[in-house]
């Protein structure tokens, strides 16, 4: 147990503990991002994939 709170201490002590945290925030910023658009464009995307299917089993239904 005293192992792991002196490694806690040390990390959180460390500059690059701080900016490892800043980055892990960056990327759940961005991953969050991307989930909200696809959430939001989901019908499109839906609607997207169908069209292709529908073009590839019937190439004449294509424009």
């Amino acid at each position: 147990m005293h192992v792991a709170t002196g490694l806690l201490k040390n990390f959180l002590r460390d500059e690059e503990g701080a900016e490892l945290v800043e980055w892990i925030v960056f990327v759940a910023l961005v991953v969050l991002g991307i989930a909200a658009a696809v959430a939001f464009l989901r019908d499109e995307i839906n609607s997207g994939y169908a069209r292709i299917g529908n073009c590839i089993k019937n190439a004449s239904s294509c424009t």
